[in-house]
């Protein structure tokens, strides 16, 4: 660890301790010192301060405290350096545990050890690329990569002698499973065999990783139905046998940088999952044009035969698909978060950096690989953004200990406490804020983000809310978080890390903590009655006479203007002339349907008020972002972030 205390910080008095055991002097009857008063009650665990000062300030006995380091100002971080965080996901290597294990192990040395050659072949070869290949810490991918592989797998493959065919019989991907990023393999059958020399093919096989498996199992599915030029999609329309299966998931973030492309690495060549063409060209053109294609697959190829003659890696050839080799196609840079506890908000901070993109007249923050969140069209006029510009993005996460708050500021703007599912309902703590510098007023400004179009649902047969998707993936990556049982819709978790800011009392300091990844099991979605006795229970009728749940009150309930009211609580709030629909056979309408409630009708001169000023009916309506309300989507910020300069310094690789 390397820790970055120094001049910055600034020593400011007393000592901070931690109470070893319970101490209260009315209980234990000792005796004070004289002059000594008056005594503190003290419970184990809690975290003071310990000053030298006179005056009406408590005591308690040294024995009963741990002393730490003298109090400073602002706290020192010690961060977790890459080579360190490989050394924390992989313990002592000893002797391998079978031939699969021993080969990814050769594999990688090999690489380390022939790196002159492999870029005098492969003389294109990026930077980027060269410090995965050949990073110092290298060889700890293999043990990494071993222990992510699925354990179904893992035994087929631990000999290394079976055939890709025998894969079939793990569990293929499926619209609710896995759901975390991972390597896959496709095992193509029945589609009218491929000779090549006198060796025929009865089997393909294609190795891809991937961030979301539903999207890229759909995306394989579409393309093989299109006249594609592929050599992969024109087999896999013919192919009569398709399945595709997880080999490897990233279960934590114990991992290396790229991992996705170090583990699809590895399985291309334990597969040789090469396209045959690459080994045999007979077009100048096409070597022309993909030179660095050819000579990955040729050097890695050798490679691996020297690799499998030392550890009897033997896996019956197998027609191959991949025409990229990994790493040396598509070695991208993770977009990792930062992430941080305030007690005084109780809210978790997550900063990232993200781009701008603008597609015809709609305006997105780019999430990660095909995944966006939109950003109001007023906003990115008001703001002169940029297509492409890099911005700040701060994700705030209202929380005490355990429990989900409130944000006013939150992203989906639907009554916060009683919704559709319980995970859903976490929801009401999002909030997702933009931050940039205005170079023409030389200014930092921050914008809260809002979804605007909250009643776009799934599909015409599916009323789950577009909005509840969004905001789940936002919540799901910065908390690292999969579910199991969930339905198709929910999104994978992004494989982006996040490092976490660890208050560290005693040493007084911050520490850089990976968070990492936690699966929860999907919970059941309520039902309408459910909610009903949940608002029964929250607006009891004697004491909110004014609000009536499920429904309509009938004639007498509401006066005035609004004697003849057909709109529920929702309806009204959204100050929308679309008429509520509501129906007496659930008690619902179309919009509080997609939530799970009952339709509620609520009354009083100040009622539209209270819904928009996000007052005590807050819960019964659509509350308008407090910001918009006020006319002030973009903020002056009083304080940088950080300093502005920071960003026009150059910087070395954080690889290294």
């Amino acid at each position: 660890m390397a820790s970055t205390t120094g001049s910055s910080s600034t020593k400011v008095g007393g000592w901070a301790c931690l109470v070893l055991q319970d101490w209260d002097q009315r209980v234990t009857h000792e005796k004070l010192p004289q002059g000594i008063a008056p005594p503190l009650k003290v419970r184990r665990g809690e975290q003071a301060w310990v000053f030298n000062r006179i005056g009406d300030w408590g005591w308690v006995p040294l024995r009963v405290l741990q002393r730490g380091e003298q109090r400073v100002k602002p706290l020192p971080i010690e961060l977790l350096s890459p080579t360190r965080l490989m050394q924390a996901g992989v313990s002592d290597p000893g002797p391998s545990e079978n031939t699969l294990q021993e080969t990814l192990r050769c594999l990688w040395r090999t690489i380390k050890s022939n790196s002159s050659l492999i870029t005098d072949i492969v003389p294109g070869t990026s930077e980027a690329s060269k410090r995965v290949l050949f990073h110092e810490s290298a060889a700890r991918y293999a043990d990494v990569i071993y222990s992510s592989i699925l354990p179904q797998a893992r035994t087929i493959m631990s000999s290394g002698s079976f055939t890709p065919n025998q894969l079939r019989t793990l569990t293929p991907v499926s619209g609710s499973w896995p759901k975390q990023p991972g390597v896959y393999l496709i095992i193509y059958g029945d589609f009218g065999n491929r000779k090549i020399g006198s060796r025929v093919y009865e089997e393909a096989a294609y190795i891809g990783q991937t961030n979301n498996f539903q999207t890229r199992l759909s995306q394989h599915q579409s393309r093989a139905q299109l006249e594609s030029s592929s050599n992969h999609y024109r087999l896999a329309a013919r192919a009569g046998q398709k399945r595709m299966v997880p080999l490897i998931l990233q279960n934590t973030n114990q991992v290396p940088t790229r991992f996705l492309d170090i583990a699809e690495f590895s399985m291309v060549c334990l597969f040789r999952s090469w396209y045959p063409g690459l080994f045999n060209p007979n077009d100048a053109n096409a070597i022309g044009a993909y030179a660095a294609d050819f000579d990955a697959a040729l050097v890695f190829s050798r490679l691996m035969d020297q690799v499998s003659s030392k550890t009897g890696w033997a896996t019956s050839p197998t027609y191959g698909l991949n025409w990229n080799t990994p790493i040396l196609r598509n070695a991208k840079m993770d977009q990792q978060w930062t992430g941080w506890y305030q007690e005084a908000e109780s809210t978790f901070f997550y900063r990232s950096r993200r781009q701008l993109h603008k597609s015809k007249d709609e305006y997105f923050l780019r999430w990660y690989a095909s995944e966006a969140v939109r950003i109001p069209k007023e906003l990115w006029n008001e703001a002169g953004f940029q297509d492409g510009q890099t911005v700040h993005v701060l994700v705030e996460l209202r929380k005490r200990d355990g429990e989900y708050l409130t944000h006013p500021f939150r992203y989906i703007r639907l009554p916060p406490t009683i919704g559709r599912n319980p995970e859903l309902e976490k929801l009401r703590s999002l909030a997702i804020k933009i931050q940039w510098f205005c170079g023409s007023t030389n200014k930092w400004k921050q914008s809260y983000l809002e979804r605007t179009k909250i009643w776009s649902t799934m599909s015409k047969t599916n009323d789950v809310l577009q909005a509840y998707r969004r905001g789940l993936m936002v919540l799901c990556d910065v908390e690292e978080t999969s579910y199991t049982g969930c339905p198709d819709w929910v999104y994978s978790r992004c494989p982006a890390k996040v490092q976490f800011l660890r208050y560290n009392h005693l040493e007084q300091k911050l520490v850089v903590e990976i968070i990492q990844p936690r699966t929860l099991a999907w919970r059941r979605d309520y039902t309408m009655q459910e909610n009903t006795d949940r608002l029964n229970n929250m607006f009891p009728r004697n004491q909110f006479p004014d609000t009536v749940i499920g429904a309509h009150p009938g004639p007498g309930f509401f006066a005035g203007k609004t004697k003849q009211r057909a709109h529920c609580d929702v309806c009204v709030s959204q100050r929308s002339t679309t008429k509520c629909d509501h129906s007496s056979t659930d008690n619902s309408c179309r919009y509080c349907r997609t939530l799970r409630r009952p339709c509620t009708w609520s009354r009083g001169a100040q009622n539209l008020e209270e819904f928009l000023q996000g007052e005590r009916l807050e819960e019964l309506s659509i509350p308008l972002n407090p910001t918009r309300h006020a006319g002030a989507q973009i903020q002056v910020m009083s304080t940088p972030p950080f300093n502005p300069e920071v960003e026009a310094e150059e910087h070395g690789s954080l690889e290294d």
